[in-house]
C-alpha cells in the first residue's frame, strides 16, 4: 500500500475518534447538567409533600378542635333552649273541682 494511503486512513481514524471524544464528553456534560435539574426537582417535590402532609395534619386538628367546640356550644345552646321552652309553657295546671 501507498504511504500516503496509510496516512490518510491513520487521519481518518484520529478525527473520527477525536470528533468522538468530543461528543461522548458534550454529552456526558450535559446529562450531569441534566441529573443536577433532575435532583433540584426531586428536592422541590418532596419539599412540596412534604408541606401538604403538614398542613393535612394541620387541618386534621384545626377540625377536630372545631367540631368538638361546636359540639360543647350546641349542648349549650339546647339546654338554653330547653330551659327558654320551659319558662314559656309554665308549671303544669293543678287539678280543680267543680
Amino acid at each position: 500500500m501507498d504511504p500516503d494511503v496509510i496516512g490518510i486512513i491513520i487521519a481518518l481514524f484520529a478525527f473520527t475518534a477525536t470528533v468522538l471524544g468530543g461528543v461522548s464528553r458534550m454529552i456526558a456534560r450535559q446529562s450531569r447538567g441534566l441529573e443536577v435539574r433532575f435532583d433540584r426537582i426531586d428536592e422541590r417535590f418532596t419539599k412540596v409533600e412534604t408541606d401538604i402532609a403538614d398542613l393535612r395534619t394541620e387541618l386534621r386538628t384545626e377540625m377536630a378542635d372545631l367540631k368538638t367546640e361546636l359540639k360543647t356550644d350546641l349542648k349549650a345552646d339546647i339546654a338554653d333552649v330547653r330551659i327558654s321552652v320551659a319558662r314559656l309553657e309554665g308549671p303544669l295546671p293543678k287539678l280543680q273541682r267543680i
